[in-house]
């Protein structure tokens, strides 16, 4: 008993995903009980030239139903592929996105990181200059290392304003 459902179901599965195969063992059947009354009535000597037409008049109809069916199939395995291309591109896009987004958090991070320390290094540099204004080597030597800190802070900004997207470049890209 388990058996029966287990072959209707490997039956059905096999039409759902072979249409085309289900339209043509019906069609051919079709022809084959057509073939084989014409062929009883040709025997019997009752056959005529409107019992051919009369016996074989739905083939044609079933062939283009076929092939309509055929067609059918096609187009909407294009049109899946299609879907599943623009799917596969819009996720491409929000991972693209999420790490630029991710980039430009990181940069920021970093430059607050960064910045933080050197402005207070900076502030502390401000002060022994006050308080030793008539050392002039160590007047040199904090002018170099705030020099060197304007740098480091220069070198922070552009890369966190290089990991930044402006609004709206996206959409600019797609249009292209």
């Amino acid at each position: 008993m388990s058996d029966r459902p287990m072959f209707f179901h490997s039956i059905r599965e096999y039409c759902i995903r072979y249409p085309a195969v289900l339209s043509g063992i019906i069609i051919y059947l079709y022809l084959f009980f057509a073939i084989v009354r014409y062929l009883v009535k040709f025997h019997s000597g009752n056959a005529s030239l409107l019992d051919g037409i009369e016996t074989f008049d739905a083939l044609p109809f079933l062939w283009l139903l076929a092939y309509s069916m055929i067609k059918i199939i096609e187009l909407r395995h294009q049109y899946l592929e299609s879907e599943n291309k623009r799917l596969l591109t819009e996720k491409e896009i929000l991972t693209k996105e999420t790490q630029l987004k991710t980039l430009h958090d990181v940069a920021r991070a970093f430059h607050h990181r960064i910045n933080t320390p050197l402005t207070i290094i900076n502030f502390e540099l401000g002060f022994i200059k006050k308080k030793h204004p008539l050392d002039s080597s160590l007047q040199k030597n904090i002018e170099s290392i705030e020099d060197a800190i304007n740098e480091i802070k220069a070198a922070i900004l552009e890369f966190a304003e290089a990991s930044t997207i402006p609004p709206n470049s996206n959409e600019k890209q797609q249009s292209h």
